[in-house]
């Protein structure tokens, strides 16, 4: 099966190659590993267990929070190389109770600026969740600069408007759905998973 696509809104074409590790019931033995070498990295409190209401506090910042109730998190990170022209974009897609539901590791071939790259990163973080029939209302991601646009409406008649207008339509059709700036320290799974899109294969696809 191929993975590439053209992402639309840029005014260039991007090629895009994505890995999908989709776990809708909590069977895929890499959740639980991925979970577990996160928690032991990032503090010894499971997810809802612990100090600092529900969130850890490890290297001196602020770590990932589960979100309450029935809903369900989205984080998205980038990582971006500039000198071989590519952008990796990681997704994960949480539970209340920390369990790893979905997640994606995308990598582009294009020469990105950071922000732009972010911009895609939470375009494709909304798509994701649609795809995988996860309607997630909280969305966050650690480019601070980012969801200010997102939540003010501003830039959209810049070379990337498109882009940030077509998180507006999808904003719209999703009710309840919240965009958040949260620290790095809070956000290293996605980030984790946007540098492991830089050694994906061409073609490389997995689903379970």
């Amino acid at each position: 099966m191929s993975t590439f696509a053209t992402l639309t809104g840029l005014p260039y074409p991007v090629k895009v190659k994505w890995m999908y590790l989709l776990n809708k019931h909590n069977k895929i033995e890499w959740s639980k590993k991925f979970q577990d070498d996160y928690y032991r990295n990032n503090g010894s409190n499971q997810p809802g267990t612990s100090n600092h209401g529900n969130t850890v506090q490890a290297c001196g910042g602020v770590c990932w929070r589960p979100p309450g109730g029935d809903e369900y998190k989205t984080n998205c990170g980038t990582f971006v190389d500039d000198k071989k022209g590519r952008v990796g974009i990681g997704i994960i897609i949480r539970n209340s109770k920390g369990e790893v539901l979905a997640c994606s590791s995308q990598i582009m071939e294009a020469n990105l600026r950071d922000r732009i790259a972010n911009v895609l990163a939470v375009q494709r973080c909304i798509h994701f969740g649609l795809e995988c029939g996860l309607n997630s209302t909280k969305i966050e991601s650690d480019e601070a600069t980012v969801i200010n646009w997102i939540n003010c409406g501003s830039h959209r008649d810049t070379d990337f408007g498109l882009i940030l207008s077509d998180i507006d339509v999808m904003k719209a059709d999703i009710s309840g759905i919240t965009f958040s700036h949260i620290p790095s320290s809070a956000n290293k799974a996605a980030l984790s998973l946007a540098k492991i899109a830089m050694g994906i294969a061409e073609d490389s696809y997995q689903a379970c």
